[in-house]
């Protein structure tokens, strides 16, 4: 089976649930627990369900597929730099949406084919063929934090998502 992985990356991190649940517009956040980042499974997590780390000096959010897929109520946030990715190995599924500076960089390749190609591409696209690896260093770039790097045991808070 292959790595499934979706959600937003921001460039700082945020103090409170509430903080938080305002950039990321999905409703209130209410804390379940506190748990390892290893359980932050997107391919098995609960639809109304997301996990917070904070690493680097960004904030890693991982999400489902209900809430990540329809992704577009980020670009409701104006002056924010985010990351909206997907990563699914199983369907062979790369997105992302890079918003930074006022600009937006989005991609979608889709089971080999091409869905979705807007915006100036990215410097490191030039050098990062492999979909995956340039997802994971634009988190990289945005969290300040290397994905595979981060401990399975590193502490993330698991919220559940509250429809507004």
């Amino acid at each position: 089976m292959g790595f499934k992985i979706m959600g937003v990356a921001f460039p700082q991190q945020f103090k409170t649930a509430e903080e938080l649940a305002e950039y990321i517009r999905l409703g209130i956040l209410e804390e379940i627990e506190l748990t390892q980042f290893s359980n932050a499974d997107s391919g098995s997590m609960a639809t109304n369900e997301i996990y917070v780390l904070r690493s680097g000096h960004g904030t890693l959010v991982i999400m489902g597929d209900d809430l990540a897929i329809g992704g577009h109520y980020y670009e409701t946030i104006k002056g924010i730099n985010y990351l909206r990715f997907i990563i699914d190995e199983n369907s062979a599924s790369y997105v992302f949406d890079f918003y930074k500076d006022g600009a937006l960089r989005s991609f979608c390749l889709a089971g080999g084919n091409l869905i979705d190609d807007e915006g100036e591409p990215l410097p490191i696209e030039c050098i990062e063929n492999d979909c995956a690896e340039l997802i994971f260093k634009l988190i990289e770039d945005v969290t300040g934090a290397t994905f595979f790097s981060i401990e399975e045991t590193r502490t993330a808070i698991r919220y559940r998502v509250i429809r507004s």
